[in-house]
């Protein structure tokens, strides 16, 4: 992984505002970044470490993600903004974003180690977001504790 200072501007700040809002468990911000139409999908291996398969509109992606993603950076993801959550400094999640008109139409996030060897990921500086204290959580991809109970 490299570390880059900048990606397409407007999708860096969306997917950034992202991070912002779900770490802070603000779901009203939440609201205003997803489509209403919104989809969340996640691949086999995101599923077995707990994440769920699939979301459908931003109510339920919103309620998802409200209060997690302590753990995931804002990175590029084959040039384009998106997370990646890489405890140890080895990627073990990736979350890409498509947008359209400026707000958040789909979510997938990738676990499996063989699509994440394929992506092109780099970690963007600055990318934990406003809150500090986040630094050294290592959620897993769906948020669920990890081996020793840890959130």
């Amino acid at each position: 992984m490299t570390v880059a200072d900048s990606s397409t501007p407007r999708q860096r700040a969306v997917v950034r505002a992202f991070l912002a809002a779900s770490r802070n468990g603000d779901f009203d911000a939440l609201l205003t970044l997803l489509n209403p139409d919104v989809v969340f999908r996640a691949d086999r291996t995101a599923r077995q470490a707990g994440a769920p398969a699939d979301l459908d509109g931003a109510a339920a992606v919103a309620g998802q993600f409200c209060g997690r993603a302590r753990g995931a950076r804002l990175a590029l993801i084959n040039g384009a903004a998106g997370a990646v959550w890489a405890p140890g400094g080895k990627p073990a999640g990736a979350f890409r974003f498509t947008l359209a008109s400026g707000r958040i139409v789909a979510i997938e996030l990738i676990a499996d180690p063989g699509r994440l060897a394929q992506l092109h990921l780099t970690i963007l500086a600055g990318g934990r977001g406003p809150r500090m204290g986040d630094v050294g959580d290592e959620r897993r991809p769906g948020g669920e504790p990890d081996e020793h109970g840890d959130p």
